[in-house]
């Protein structure tokens, strides 16, 4: 069994990823952070030395490596996966793909307090207003990016499961819920 988790980055894929995991006893597999560990090198690292064409290329021979693996795990996904068609035919292909959905607000502040935020990943709006507070900046660029994204995650998804002012048990707990009823 392949579970993908899907959604912008700060909506909790990557713990409710691995708490999943643990409760079905199956593997957990954060694509971002063994793309670096493949790579030698930071997300940022790699948006800024080869860009992000070369970083999206990296993201899909990936994902299509672990879609077309015979493993069973639950896997954590970056947030611009589904932006490549033949990452969500991939994902879907795999098996049942859970889009983790949260406002900008939620996701803003998230991001805020996540120390990884700034050093591995890149801001991915070149253009800023100027006028713009940090804060400001930061709720443009989720608002604008997650404007565009939706379609290409409503597309993907088997299901959503919404991760504003709930905890982790709520949130794993609806998740195993909506997978029952795949009768997986």
């Amino acid at each position: 069994m392949k579970i993908s988790l899907i959604g912008y980055r700060g909506t909790g894929k990557t713990t409710i990823g691995a708490k999943l995991a643990e409760h079905l006893q199956l593997k957990f597999i954060d694509a971002d952070r063994l793309l670096q560990e493949r790579a030698g090198r930071k997300i940022s690292e790699i948006f800024a030395t080869d860009g992000e064409a070369v970083f999206r290329q990296l993201e899909a021979d990936l994902i299509h490596e672990l879609a077309n693996s015979t493993e069973s795990f639950v896997l954590s996904t970056g947030g611009g996966v589904i932006l490549r068609p033949e990452n969500r035919t991939a994902l879907q292909s795999a098996g049942p793909v859970v889009w983790l959905k949260a406002t900008p607000r939620t996701i803003c502040t998230r991001l805020r307090l996540d120390s990884a935020t700034a050093h591995q990943r890149p801001a991915l709006l070149a253009a800023t207003q100027a006028d713009f507070t940090p804060e400001e900046q930061m709720l443009y660029e989720v608002t604008t990016l997650l404007a565009r994204r939706e379609p290409f995650y409503q597309e993907t998804a088997s299901f959503d499961v919404t991760t504003d002012e709930r905890d982790e048990a709520q949130i794993v707990r609806e998740t195993l819920e909506k997978l029952s009823d795949l009768k997986i």
